[in-house]
């Protein structure tokens, strides 16, 4: 099996057509996000109004979700406020082998320490992907829809394999990559 250096995976969900510098409008892409990060909803919308960004749309409590947040509040709005394109993919970076995720349908798990950004492959754009993981966050190829299109789904890239890769348009070392993902 041959490693590759320099792989993301790029799990699909655009934040599609909405300031984030002067307005968060809590839509559907947003809302994913949110869910796939386990924040609570109530808590962003306080740190984002801290930061004078307006908020639209319902912010639900969801105090369940309070200490089992798979990122920081601060880190998101941070990605949200430094990201340069406004068609974004949530981005989770990390080393694999590649036999491993090919024709995969399993479970492939983050460690803690690896991050997560925003990034636009059309584009060439992003946010810092800076995120860090607080714990290992598990995403199941097999419950992975969250609608009807592809933009609504976890899908699985190499890097440089879409438009513009991570690497061309960052420049990254191999520290950038993260760990070793937990395929199975």
């Amino acid at each position: 099996m041959s490693k590759i250096k320099a792989p993301t995976l790029g799990w699909g969900f655009f934040i599609s057509y909405f300031e984030l510098r002067l307005l968060c409008i809590m839509n559907n892409f947003l809302k994913h996000i949110i869910d796939v990060l386990n924040l609570n909803p109530a808590k962003l919308k306080k740190v984002l109004l801290a930061h004078n960004l307006e908020c639209t749309g319902a912010w639900p409590n969801r105090k369940a979700r309070d200490g089992k947040e798979y990122v920081s509040y601060e880190a998101l709005v941070s990605e949200m406020e430094n990201t340069t394109s406004n068609c974004n993919r949530l981005t989770f970076v990390g080393m694999f082998n590649v036999s491993d995720l090919e024709g995969y349908k399993g479970k492939v798990t983050f460690p803690a320490g690896n991050c997560v950004g925003l990034f636009d492959s059309w584009n060439g754009a992003g946010s810092m992907i800076e995120m860090e993981l607080l714990r290992p966050l598990t995403i199941n190829f097999n419950n992975a829809q969250y609608g009807k299109t592809e933009y609504d789904s976890f899908n699985a890239y190499l890097d440089n394999t879409k438009s513009y890769s991570i690497d061309s348009v960052y420049g990254v070392t191999s520290k950038f990559w993260g760990n070793q993902v937990l395929v199975g």
